[in-house]
């Protein structure tokens, strides 16, 4: 993510879910450095405790129910 472009805000037209592992230290430390541009364009972050980068791929227990709230948030809400 270091590299990546910060995304413009007519980037972001569709709902968005930022998921990480609370010991996924740069992603971290790029929400805690970008918390206008999340607030900004409705982005939902969730942080999943005891998580690193590894875990927010393979514990699906522990990320499956944050996408799917998301999901179920996002369709209740049309």
């Amino acid at each position: 993510m270091k590299t990546w472009p910060t995304p413009a805000t007519q980037d972001l037209q569709c709902p968005t879910l930022l998921v990480s592992g609370a010991q996924n230290q740069p992603t971290m430390k790029w929400i805690q450095s970008n918390t206008l541009l999340i607030e900004e364009n409705n982005i939902e972050v969730a942080i999943l405790e005891g998580l690193n980068h590894a875990g927010e791929f393979t514990e699906i227990d522990q990320v499956f129910p944050a996408v799917n709230a998301f999901f179920d948030e996002e369709i209740l809400s049309k």
